[in-house]
């Protein structure tokens, strides 16, 4: 289970806003500033991240991670469902 702890609305872009989570079963394991993303129809989640420039674009690389795809998509759909949850309740 993920619980969203804290929350601040951002909506810039499509960054909609910036988020904590908690992982109780884990020993209360926490992640501070993980992302919130919607564009079109589409939304995710990622976690915290350096910027860097290449080419004279920014670019972001994240902290964290997951080095399966599926075990990604599950914790993203996990913290999209809590998240709806904190934003429902608060």
């Amino acid at each position: 289970m993920i619980e969203v702890t804290q929350y601040k609305q951002v909506g810039k872009g499509s960054l909609m806003g910036i988020f904590s989570v908690k992982m109780p079963k884990w020993g209360d394991f926490y992640i501070k500033k993980m992302c919130y993303f919607k564009d079109g129809g589409k939304r995710w989640v990622s976690f915290p991240s350096e910027v860097y420039e290449k080419d004279g674009q920014k670019k972001y690389s994240a902290y964290n991670g997951f080095t399966e795809p599926n075990v990604l998509r599950s914790f993203q759909e996990k913290c999209l469902a809590a998240l709806d949850e904190y934003l429902k309740n608060h």
